[in-house]
């Protein structure tokens, strides 16, 4: 027989396999490795599906919450949200101040004795007065013993004329 040329390529022969594991330890390991990672991503897929549904619940009830008319995608109904809640704040400080001032009327009442505020106008003129100040003053103080509150005053001093104009609130008596 005659001797072949040596070739670069071996014959392949069935060798028993020698190393630290079998290949059916590795597919078994790969196969445990690619179901944990399974798992791992449908635990991270079902919480945040259950998130997401969560949130779209309760983007219902906040929309049922808004007026007839608000569109339904998340955005209209946070937008409307915000100014339902800015809305709501003025009617609530408006019935605060409200409130306040009915506390006010029922007070003066059991204190008054029968008594109610109402808003008064003084108009004077002086002609050539000797102190602008002292008569001013003097109106002031007159306002003050009476129990009545200020709420506009403007005064002018023009060709020896001193004429002033004087809003408050007084208390009259109920008839």
């Amino acid at each position: 027989m005659e001797d072949s040329p040596k070739s670069a390529f071996q014959t392949y022969t069935k060798q028993p396999f020698v190393g630290v594991a079998c290949p059916k330890n590795q597919n078994k390991k790969m196969i445990e490795l690619l179901r944990k990672e399974n798992d791992r991503n449908l635990k991270h897929k079902m919480v945040e599906r259950k998130r997401r549904k969560s949130h779209n619940q309760l983007y219902l009830a906040l929309h049922q919450l808004l007026p007839y008319g608000t569109k339904s995608d998340k955005n209209s109904i946070q937008e409307m949200t915000v100014k339902q809640i800015e809305e709501l704040r003025r009617c609530n400080e408006e019935l605060s101040r409200k409130n306040k001032e009915m506390e006010m009327e029922i007070e003066m009442e059991i204190l008054g004795g029968g008594w109610k505020i109402e808003n008064a106008e003084i108009n004077l003129k002086v002609d050539n007065p000797i102190s602008v100040i002292d008569s001013m003053l003097e109106v002031l103080q007159c306002l003050k013993n009476s129990e009545s509150t200020l709420t506009y005053i403007q005064s002018n001093f023009l060709d020896h004329q001193f004429s002033a104009a004087i809003e408050f609130e007084t208390k009259s008596s109920r008839c």
